[in-house]
This record gives structure tokens, C-alpha cells and sequence, in this order.
């Protein structure tokens, strides 16, 4: 155990802080949390251990206790990875009963309460802890969570300045604050609190998309164009490498969520390019993110001067139902396209040239609506199966018009043929063509 987390990341015991980053990096590159969940949850602890000085201290010292104490640390681990988190919090009670002053068994402890809900009882570990190391800003930001978790959020938020005096160049740190003023729905402190953390950032050398993107957030509440800056500078750090500590895939989905919601065009543009940047990306998340630039786009077609049935239309081809309210919906509106295509057909061939990819998704139709020189027959079709239906499309609402579309019927003859230059059948004796023929 004492040299377990030095073998997961490949290094010796004695590496610098340089080597086993270089080591985990490597080795995240070969298993992405993506495709391989479990293997980058044992490189992650395994990293956060030895890249923090006091916690890789503590990990050392730990190789020092007795074989039955080590034994106890990896049954506890063991049982806190099938998530039997009671079980694991007695274990880490009777090693503290042999070393009550072991702190990797205090946080542990407090953990599994956490994990449990018993926040108060966490909040009385941590508070120990951080008396017995006042300097640990982990164990700090522990305590503010759990006090954030608690709804204590004024000793929350005092909690982590304590935290960010510390260690300001932690995005996490900053990450956590903003939002648990934003729950307060103080917007505006929380702008400026997410200001204050790039600058801290910024004057260490780093950068952090999360930060970014919770800046673009908070400023598209003023003006769409105000957030652009910080949608350039994620895509900026995105495109020269990004930290897998940042959890990029993430951050990317959250601003797809928030482009949803603001219906913005200029978002779904930096996260189409951002998406490009990303190592690994699920067709989950492409499909996702192409329906949202379409809807972003459909929401955006009566601003640019479309008729609105166009908005209804193609909102109801992405919605991809196939249920009878939706078809006799689709029918509906195909037959006012078919009523006036005349009216139409500029609007559709400006579809056609600027949004190509919605123009496919009903490009049957549209195409035989502008090429056929009888929509009469084709709106006679798609009434009557409405009218099988028991529907009649919005606008025409008399079965009388239903017949006016019909096509005119064919007359067939009754009689025998008569040829032109034969005598005509009246009887007059003069020739078809002169007479009844003439």
C-alpha cells in the first residue's frame, strides 16, 4: 500500500512534483474519463495524493503504520467503492480508536458520513481537522462545502475566502463560491466574484474555461455580444491544450445548455468550434449539440423575416415524432404551403440557400411543392387524408372547399365513336363532321 499510488502513476518514490505530473498526463492521454471511467478515477487519486505535498506527507507516513491498521485503510477503501458507506465508517472508527490523530482516517470518516447524509456529524470532523491543520486548504474547502451543503451559507461563503487566501489559483476554489452565491440568486456579486477569480488566475499564469464560461454566463444577462470575449478565451485555451482537471467535456456541455436556453446563435457557433478541440466527444453529445444549433436556428427564423408557419414546421420535424397529432400537424401546414405556393416559393428557396440542413430535413416535400405544376392534386391528397383523419387543416374549415381542390373528372364516353367523314347517327344524312360534330 505504501508505494501502491507511485505504481499506478508509473514513477519512483522518490519523483518531483514535475515527473508525476508528466506521468499522469501521459497517462489520462492513454485512458480519458470518457472510455475509461474506473481506470481514471484510480489515476486521479492517485495524482491528488502525490501532487499535494502535505497529502503525499501523510500517504507516506501512512506506509509506516502497522501491517493490521494497513490491512483495516484498504478494507475501508474496498467498501467505499461498492458504495457501502456505513460499513467503511465503522472500519475508519476503530483505526481512529488505535490512531485517533491520523487525519487521512478523520477525512475519510467525514466522507462517508457525507456520503450518507449526515452532513453534521461531517461538519464535526472537519471542523477538528481544520484545527489540528489550520493551513490545509483542502480540509477548509471541505468544511465550506459541508457548511454550503447545509444552507449555513454566510460561514459557507466566509469559509471560502479562508479557502482562496490559501490558495487563489485553485479554479475549483473559485468554481465552488460563485456558486453557492449564485443560489442565493446575488447575481451580482457572483459576476464579480467570478471576475475576481480570473484575475487571481491570470497573475499566476493560468486560466480556467470554467471561470470563463461562468463570466460568459453572467454577461449575457446584459448583452449577448458582452459574452463573446470569454466564449474566445475558452475556445483559446481549448485549442492550445486544455488541463483535464478543467473537465473540458463538461464545460462545453454547459454552455450548450445555457445556448439552449438563451436560443443564442453566437454560442452554438464557439461551441461547434470548441467541439472540434475536445479529444474525445460522444455522438451523444455531436447529435445533442447539432438539434441545439437547429433549434437556435428555428427560434431565430421569424426574426429574419420567414413566415411563422416555417417556425412551426420545422419545429415539429425535430421533434422527430411519429405520433397521429404530429402527421396530421405536418399535413396541415403542407397544405397552406400547397393553398398559395406562389407566396412560398421565395421564402423556400431562401431556406434552401441559407439553412441547407433544414431544408433537408423535409426536402421531399419541398421539392415536389416547387417543381410540380399541379399542387392542386397534391393538396387535394393531403386534404382528403385529413379528412379520413376526421381533421380539417387550420384555415379550411367547410367540407365544401375540400371539393374546390378536387381534381376535375374524367368524362368517358357512352356512345360508339363516330368518324369524322361517317354519316352522323341524328339521321340528317349529312356527314358527322358537318353536323352534330361540327
Amino acid at each position: 500500500m505504501k508505494d501502491h499510488y507511485y505504481q499506478r502513476l508509473g514513477v519512483e518514490k522518490t519523483a518531483d512534483a514535475q515527473q508525476i505530473k508528466r506521468a499522469y498526463y501521459t497517462l489520462v492521454k492513454q485512458f480519458p474519463p470518457e472510455r475509461f471511467p474506473e481506470e481514471f478515477k484510480a489515476l486521479r487519486a492517485a495524482y491528488d495524493t502525490l501532487s499535494d505535498v502535505e497529502k503525499r506527507a501523510e500517504y507516506d507516513r501512512a506506509g509506516t503504520l502497522p501491517q493490521d491498521v494497513m490491512y483495516l485503510m484498504e478494507q475501508a477503501r474496498k467498501l467505499e467503492r461498492v458504495g457501502n458507506y456505513a460499513q467503511a465508517g465503522e472500519v475508519f472508527d476503530k483505526i481512529l480508536c488505535l490512531y485517533p490523530d491520523l487525519a487521512q482516517a478523520q477525512a475519510a470518516l467525514a466522507k462517508c458520513y457525507k456520503k450518507q447524509g449526515k452532513n453534521g456529524k461531517a461538519i464535526v470532523v472537519w471542523e477538528r481537522l481544520c484545527k489540528m491543520e489550520p493551513q490545509n486548504a483542502e480540509y477548509l474547502h471541505e468544511l465550506a462545502l459541508s457548511y454550503d451543503q447545509r444552507g449555513w451559507v454566510k460561514k459557507a461563503v466566509a469559509q471560502y475566502r479562508r479557502v482562496l487566501e490559501l490558495d487563489s489559483g485553485n479554479a475549483h476554489y473559485w468554481v465552488t463560491l460563485i456558486n453557492c452565491v449564485n443560489d442565493t440568486h446575488d447575481y451580482e456579486q457572483a459576476r464579480r466574484i467570478c471576475l475576481q477569480g480570473i484575475e487571481a488566475l491570470r497573475e499566476q499564469g493560468r486560466e480556467s474555461i470554467r471561470l470563463y464560461s461562468y463570466a460568459a454566463m453572467f454577461a449575457v444577462r446584459d448583452d449577448e455580444r458582452d459574452a463573446e470575449p470569454y466564449l474566445q478565451d475558452v475556445l483559446r485555451v481549448l485549442q492550445g491544450g486544455c488541463d483535464p482537471d478543467e473537465h473540458p467535456e463538461e464545460t462545453v456541455a454547459f454552455l450548450l445548455e445555457l445556448a439552449k436556453q438563451l436560443r443564442s446563435a453566437t454560442f452554438v457557433k464557439y461551441i461547434q468550434q470548441m467541439t472540434g478541440c475536445l479529444a474525445h466527444t460522444s455522438d451523444d453529445f455531436r447529435q445533442e449539440l447539432a438539434q441545439a444549433g437547429r433549434y437556435v436556428e428555428i427560434e431565430g427564423l421569424e426574426e429574419q423575416g420567414y413566415h411563422v408557419l416555417f417556425h412551426d414546421l420545422f419545429a415539429t420535424l425535430d421533434r422527430n415524432c411519429d405520433c397521429e397529432d404530429c402527421e396530421c400537424d405536418l399535413m396541415s401546414m403542407e397544405c397552406h404551403i400547397l393553398a398559395d405556393p406562389a407566396a412560398f416559393r421565395p421564402q423556400l428557396l431562401r431556406i434552401k440557400e441559407e439553412y441547407p440542413h433544414l431544408y433537408a430535413l423535409h426536402a421531399a416535400f419541398f421539392n415536389e411543392a416547387m417543381r410540380t405544376r399541379e399542387p392542386h392534386k397534391l393538396l387535394y391528397r393531403r386534404m382528403k387524408a385529413l379528412s379520413k383523419k376526421g381533421v380539417a387543416p387550420a384555415g379550411f374549415t367547410e367540407r365544401e372547399e375540400l371539393e374546390e381542390f378536387a381534381p376535375p373528372q374524367t368524362v368517358r364516353r357512352t356512345a360508339p365513336k363516330v368518324g369524322r367523314n361517317e354519316l352522323c347517327p341524328c339521321g340528317s344524312g349529312r356527314k358527322y363532321k358537318k353536323c352534330c360534330g361540327k
